[in-house]
């Protein structure tokens, strides 16, 4: 059994019903379920929407589908390179891609921005480290291709906004972390593509709201949010 944890403000999900430990003061807005139609409406469906779809909304950027990793961001190809004791980057096949099951490229003080094909053939990756890092922008794209993927940890970086449909692609991704950015705002749709997220922690920013129901769609699995040292005062779930 899930047991409670009091550290700063942390909201409990069972089932349906939420609660709240916290040493300061704030309103918490819950949503009451509205039924099963929202509950079929799954992110599976959206997930298999085509690269056309995405055009027709706005939406221009094409995730990079290519095993080659010459092309990809430094820092990201040379810490491949190195997992993989390999010389040349033209030598790293689809199959060298696959045996990797951790990543941690952590403590780059150059490495600010991350792009779409980044990720891609890492099929097999549960846990991506890109913490301590200086990270500011990331494409939506970027996490493509990391089909296992279950942790990933994007703490104590540069980030003042993410994009939306940043974690569409890792439906296997039960624990996100972003703590200590400067994150003023997150947009509706962050976590549209998991499909049993647990924990989502986002303490030590500069939040001052959500969009409504923005943990409507994990309401079922989620156990722990971390929002602890923000500038809350309501949260609408």
């Amino acid at each position: 059994m899930f047991q409670k944890v009091v550290i700063c403000f942390f909201i409990y999900f069972f089932s349906l019903f939420l609660f709240s430990c916290s040493d300061s003061s704030f309103e918490i807005l819950s949503v009451s379920d509205t039924g099963e139609e929202e509950e079929g409406i799954r992110r599976r469906g959206r997930r298999d929407r085509d690269k056309k779809d995405s055009e027709d909304s706005g939406d221009s950027e094409k995730c990079i589908e290519s095993y080659n990793i010459c092309d990809r961001t430094k820092e990201v190809k040379e810490h491949i390179m190195s997992q993989l004791k390999k010389q040349d980057c033209r030598e790293v096949t689809k199959e060298d891609l696959k045996s990797i099951t951790k990543l941690s490229i952590t403590y780059r003080e150059d490495l600010t921005t991350l792009k779409s094909g980044d990720f891609f053939g890492l099929t097999s990756v549960k846990i991506l480290f890109l913490n301590f890092n200086q990270l500011e922008r990331l494409s939506k794209c970027v996490f493509f291709g990391l089909d296992s993927v279950e942790k990933i940890y994007l703490g104590n970086n540069r980030f003042r906004s993410l994009p939306a449909g940043l974690f569409f692609y890792t439906q296997n991704l039960k624990e996100v972390y972003m703590e200590l950015n400067i994150l003023e705002d997150l947009p509706a749709g962050l976590l549209e593509g998991p499909e049993a997220l647990k924990g989502f922690y986002a303490g030590n920013n500069h939040l001052k709201e959500l969009p409504d129901r923005f943990f409507y769609e994990q309401r079922s699995s989620l156990e722990v949010i971390d929002l602890c040292h923000n500038n809350f005062k309501s949260v609408r779930t």
